[in-house]
């Protein structure tokens, strides 16, 4: 998990410096793999639902740094204030797991382009517009 967080924090670095929009599409593609890595548990190249519930908790529970069960905008940090309000089923400010486990489900079916219960990298990187 600590990878795919410094991965991604160096993909939003090297896109702020203004490097070439390949050098970060290929930094993007990078974060995503890994992050897939991560999430596929059994190694079999393919992320089913329980992987990516798994993999949700574990995000969650490693954001949720005060322990309420709650993520709110200072755990998420300021690039995120404006993507919390959709996710935000309840109105409150903040996010609670239910609300992100929904919001990754509807992704998951989504990039789902198969509709065989399972994402394989190139869904996933077609999806993020990767690939």
């Amino acid at each position: 998990m600590k990878q795919t967080v410094i991965l991604a924090g160096l993909t939003l670095l090297l896109t702020a410096t203004g490097l070439s929009h390949a050098t970060a599409q290929s930094e993007n593609e990078l974060a995503t793999r890994a992050a897939f890595e991560a999430a596929d548990q059994n190694g079999d190249g393919l992320i089913d639902e329980a992987e990516l519930a798994h993999d949700t908790i574990e995000g969650f529970v490693a954001i949720d740094s005060d322990g309420n069960r709650s993520l709110e905008s200072g755990e998420l940090g300021a690039d995120f204030q404006d993507a919390i309000a959709p996710m935000d089923g309840d109105g409150n400010g903040s996010l609670s797991f239910e609300e992100v486990m929904k919001r990754k489900l509807n992704q998951f079916k989504q990039a789902d382009s198969n509709a065989d219960g399972t994402l394989t990298i190139e869904e996933v990187l077609t999806h993020d517009g990767v690939q």
